[in-house]
């Protein structure tokens, strides 16, 4: 029985759909565009700060870091000779203050080498980025993001509260990402909002496992699809009510998360029905017994691509 239920377990498993691009599916094209690259040039210094040849126009926000960059040293093939690219340097970090049609200002932020008229801008090259997860359940975004947004230089996932976990230096150039429940905060090295997101996830919620209905047994007669049917006025005064028959039908015990996708059928050949509901961290197996919800297994997923929904053979 124990050999059998493994393998119907693996079965189970290999039957989970994830999402063909990995983690990164997860992560909204509003947030891909704020962060994605954009390159222009130091126009001039003026009053401590500098203009910069790039505006709303193409995407850029107040807010935004921009990495000022110096050509390194060049990357050659050592068999073809190719030049393959360069070691690029940051070597000082702008912050964008105020935006005007074809050019923004910005302002140095932390320390930094001398900067001069075309002088190479990159948006959010090279800039350090860490993710406090408030949620206990974010490492998919996290995944997604790191994958999504590759110029920023990742810090790792941390759970908050973590004192272990690295920070960024108070007023140096950094991104922090925050999630929690319903909402991911974008805040810079002194802890001003750049950007906040709804994030169609909750690591909180406690979702009822409502609407799942076994297939009605050979002989019984499936409960009406509406919840309260009402019955005939058989008086001026009084209307009398049916309660609905919950005959098929079964509500769970909340289970903690966001239910992904649903499978219901005999997985290890007990003659009983059992329950694998997909969540997007584990698949979570269980059977209805004397009313009640048993767990039987939980498979742990992962960080790694998104899971879409569950199947049974």
């Amino acid at each position: 029985m124990l050999t059998r239920r493994i393998a119907a377990l693996a079965t189970l498993f290999l039957l989970l759909h994830f999402a063909s691009a990995a983690a990164t599916s997860a992560v909204p094209e509003d947030i891909i565009d704020d962060f994605k690259p954009l390159s222009g040039y130091v126009v001039k210094p003026i009053q401590g700060k500098y203009l910069i040849d790039l505006d709303a126009s193409q995407g850029l926000a107040v807010g935004d870091l921009v990495s000022v960059v110096a050509p390194g040293e060049k990357i050659i093939h050592p068999v073809s000779g190719e030049v393959l690219g360069n070691l690029d340097e940051v070597k000082a970090v702008l912050r964008v203050s105020r935006i005007k049609d074809g050019y923004s200002y910005a302002d140095p932020v932390g320390e930094s080498a001398a900067i001069e008229a075309g002088d190479v801008v990159r948006r959010y090259e090279q800039v350090p980025a860490y993710f406090r997860d408030h949620t206990d359940d974010g490492e998919p975004i996290f995944a997604g993001l790191k994958t999504a947004l590759p110029a920023l230089e990742w810090q790792g996932y941390a759970v908050a509260g973590n004192d272990n976990a690295a920070s960024p230096v108070q007023d140096a150039p950094a991104l922090l990402f925050v999630l929690k429940a319903g909402k991911l905060e974008v805040r810079d090295g002194s802890g001003r909002v750049i950007h906040a997101y709804a994030v169609p996830f909750d690591g909180d919620a406690d979702v009822p496992l409502a609407g799942i209905q076994a297939t009605p047994a050979q002989g019984t007669v499936p409960p009406s699809s509406s919840v309260i049917e009402r019955g005939r006025v058989k008086s001026k005064a009084i209307v009398h009510r049916e309660a609905p028959s919950a005959e098929g039908l079964w509500i769970s015990n909340n289970l903690r998360g966001i239910v992904v996708g649903v499978a219901v059928a005999d997985f290890d050949g007990d003659d009983r029905m059992e329950i694998a509901t997909l969540f997007g961290d584990r698949v979570e197996v269980a059977e209805k017994r004397d009313g009640e919800y048993q767990r039987e297994a939980v498979i742990e997923l992962g960080v790694g691509p998104k899971p879409l929904a569950v199947d049974c053979a």
